[in-house]
């Protein structure tokens, strides 16, 4: 993707109209945007693939020059590390502990808390809550970065009055959580976690997701696959799109508009479905700051444990290779 017009300048654009008016100048901003925020995090990106590969041993070509390959490892210290780390940062859910924050609660207010944690007890066992967070620490150990979104799904019921007149009423909600693979996650510009302006999150779709989704189904017709599987042969992905290949749509939550965007880069008209905000939270995204392996206090760029002791790991596959 191209600069959107002559207003932006090395890639930058100083207001969001510069990427153009009217709906498809809102999808043409966003697009620029992801592609500005997946150049900031690319060498990132690169070095988080590599650290994934040498974890899971995959036979891969290093840089020009070396002996050993990156992901051939002789002498697998990446994942002895990563094997000893994980279960000491997370080895089991928590449990839920309400307490009344005042000295001398009430005979209401330990009713409260009791309920409170026993809502919270129930939620962490209606779904596998443990395989999402040892997915999310899985990649702070490895990419660096571990990103958890919390998912609130209300349940609302039309019921209608004496009167006959319709209203709805809230009778059931779920709180859960939900791991984000590390490559699917993209943020806006920012030194500081409170200074990142958006967020983004990439779902790859089925044709049957799509029609499924009430939000998205209406532009089946008008979206295209253009992303495809990892691992899939590109001959069969052509032949085969709707076995190899995939639906690109990104959801898109802007703080500083309190939106929440769902743009398709196969569909450039305009947005796919826009809703205000639908949490009320004070910081507007689904997210806590994401988990981070080397934290920095001038850059939100992750850096991967590996790289602290690459040269020392790739010394030890040359040590081991020789004896």
């Amino acid at each position: 993707m191209g600069n959107a017009n002559d207003k932006s300048v090395e890639g930058v654009l100083h207001e969001p109209t510069d990427a153009g008016e009217g709906r498809e100048g809102v999808v043409r901003r966003w697009l620029q945007e992801i592609e500005m925020a997946e150049k900031a995090e690319e060498n990132w990106l690169k070095k988080a693939k590599e650290a994934n590969e040498v974890y899971a041993n995959e036979k891969r070509q290093a840089q020009a020059g070396s002996d050993i390959k990156a992901g051939d490892s002789e002498y697998n210290i990446l994942f002895s590390n990563t094997e000893v780390l994980r279960p000491n940062l997370y080895a089991d859910k928590p449990r839920p502990d309400v307490r009344c924050r005042h000295p001398k609660p009430t005979p209401v207010d330990r009713a409260v808390a009791k309920i409170l944690e026993q809502s919270l007890t129930y939620m962490l066992d209606a779904y596998d809550f443990n395989d999402e967070m040892d997915s999310a620490v899985f990649d702070l150990t490895l990419p660096g970065r571990g990103v958890t979104r919390v998912k609130y799904e209300p349940v609302i019921d039309r019921k209608t009055n004496e009167d006959g007149e319709e209203y709805e009423q809230l009778s059931y909600a779920m709180v859960s959580c939900e791991h984000v693979q590390y490559d699917d996650f993209r943020r806006g510009p920012g030194k500081k976690w409170k200074q990142v302006p958006w967020i983004a999150y990439r779902h790859c779709l089925t044709m049957t997701q799509v029609k499924q989704n009430k939000h998205l189904s209406k532009w089946a017709s008008k979206l295209k696959y253009d992303f495809t599987v990892d691992g899939a042969d590109e001959g069969r992905a052509k032949a085969e799109p709707s076995v190899y290949k995939r639906i690109m749509i990104w959801e898109i939550w802007d703080k500083e508009e309190r939106k929440i965007l769902w743009i398709a880069p196969s569909y450039l008209e305009e947005p796919l479905h826009e809703e205000e905000d639908k949490l009320g939270l004070e910081g507007f995204f689904d997210i806590p700051r994401p988990l981070y392996a080397i934290s920095r206090s001038n850059s939100l760029v992750p850096v991967p444990e590996y790289e602290m002791y690459r040269d020392q790991a790739r010394e030890l596959d040359r040590v081991t290779k020789r004896i």
